[in-house]
């Protein structure tokens, strides 16, 4: 039975193809008009400031909803908890995170 089966070839060695980067992407990370930080840098921001306030990071869940001027407006949720953590503004030139408040 040994003899029947076929051995993989040795292949020959290529330099890889170069990486082409798109950074145009549709779809991709929002920046408010002014906004030193993109969206997706936004809930970093906020999910960094969830846990310096003790909330495990692995618990963090942030939706996005929208962006309003040079503010990022997103929700964040305690998925161990289940538990609403509330809704959080971002500024995009300063960076500062403050709680929005109930509407």
């Amino acid at each position: 039975m040994m003899l029947l089966q076929r051995r993989a070839q040795p292949t020959e060695l290529t330099t890889p193809r170069p990486v082409a980067v798109v950074t145009d992407r549709p779809g991709g990370s929002r920046r408010a008009a002014g906004a030193v930080v993109n969206e997706a840098e936004a809930i970093r921001l906020v999910r960094r400031h969830l846990v310096a306030k003790g909330i495990r990071n692995e618990c963090i869940a942030i939706s996005s909803q929208g962006v309003r001027g040079k503010e990022y407006r997103l929700t964040a949720v305690d998925s161990c908890e289940q538990t609403r953590l509330g809704r959080f503004v971002v500024d995009g030139r300063t960076q500062g995170v403050r709680s929005a408040g109930a509407r």
